[in-house]
């Protein structure tokens, strides 16, 4: 980061951002959420790491691959063996192949649908890097960023290219987004932090709630209408590029606020363990509740919201909370 001292919203930031993949994937339970948030979730993600991205663009090209391996590939690496082992146990059906479908890493062709992102974001952090040598300013290299992103977006479904590299294309902007930002935003929360950027930065995030709410009901509408028109597909992609960002806003003004939870800020140092388990945990979770004879089946949408965050919960204790414990262990010897 630009800074030695370890700042709390961005951990919150993830974990908010954990919340959001969980409801994501909880289309069973609210299907309204679940395409709610998977318009955004994945545009989020990436932009939380595109904050700490001068971490690796100050770099020199061979010592920026050789930790973006260290932060990415290998943590990759572990957790396929781990979701791999579990498949097999479990006899989950094409679990044989699944050894081969981490190595290649393309979104949607996956058994565990999130480990193809790590191998993605090594992708982007090095295609950014080059960017970063090509185009100096922060800018120009940002309306750069945006055009190739929208171009992939617009053009270039689903995805094919190992590693993702094409998905790595189609959210690059908002990892550049991250990086032109967190200078801006980095103090906003302290106490030393400029009046002026709390006041505007509240206004943006207080009226960015207005399309992230519009966006709650064309996301899941069958013939989506904006301001009395019908969205067309191309349209609609458009629509769901720039809301996303308006999402962003309203997320990070929510971890502004929440970022003395420490609860939160736990979860968030965790996230690549938590991201890489999600669905070994929601396996786990499901299986405990119905232990003890618990069936948990919402009757209105927003009561999902409850079972998201239990899910949440459960995966850090079980998972996060005995892998902190064992890394504290190791350290003090």
């Amino acid at each position: 980061m630009y800074t030695k001292k370890r700042l709390p919203w961005p951990d919150v930031l993830r974990a908010l951002s954990l919340y959001a993949i969980v409801m994501a994937y909880l289309g069973s339970f609210s299907q309204r959420l679940s395409l709610s948030c998977f318009g955004f979730v994945m545009q989020l993600f990436f932009f939380i790491s595109g904050l700490f991205a001068k971490t690796y663009t100050k770099l020199e090209f061979g010592p920026m691959v050789r930790k973006a391996a260290l932060h990415l590939l290998i943590p990759h690496v572990i957790l396929s063996a781990v979701n791999t082992a579990y498949a097999a146990y479990k006899r989950i059906p094409g679990w044989q192949d699944s050894i081969l479908q981490c190595v290649l890493a393309i979104r949607n062709r996956i058994l565990y649908s999130t480990l193809w992102f790590l191998p993605c974001l090594f992708v982007m952090i090095v295609v950014y890097w080059c960017l970063c040598r090509l185009v100096r300013p922060a800018l120009l290299r940002l309306i750069l960023c945006a055009a190739v992103s929208l171009c992939f977006r617009i053009f270039k479904e689903p995805s094919q290219w190992f590693w993702s590299a094409d998905t790595a294309m189609m959210y690059i902007f908002y990892f550049s987004l991250g990086d032109c930002m967190f200078p801006f935003l980095k103090d906003i929360p302290s106490s030393s932090g400029a009046v002026w950027k709390k006041i505007l930065f509240g206004a943006v995030s207080v009226l960015s709630l207005i399309p992230t709410v519009v966006s709650y009901y064309v996301y899941n509408s069958t013939d989506p209408v904006l301001f009395g028109r019908h969205l067309s597909i191309l349209n609609l992609m458009i629509f769901m590029f720039v809301v996303s960002v308006f999402t962003i806003f309203v997320f990070v003004g929510l971890s502004f606020i929440l970022q003395k939870v420490r609860l939160l800020q736990d979860l968030g140092k965790s996230t690549i363990l938590l991201f890489g388990t999600q669905g070994i945990a929601a396996d786990l979770f499901s299986w405990v509740l119905w232990q003890v004879g618990i069936t948990w089946i919402p009757r209105y949408g927003w009561q999902a919201l409850f079972i998201g965050a239990a899910r949440l919960l459960f995966s850090y204790l079980i998972f996060a909370v005995p892998f902190n414990a064992v890394k504290k262990a190791l350290k003090r010897n």
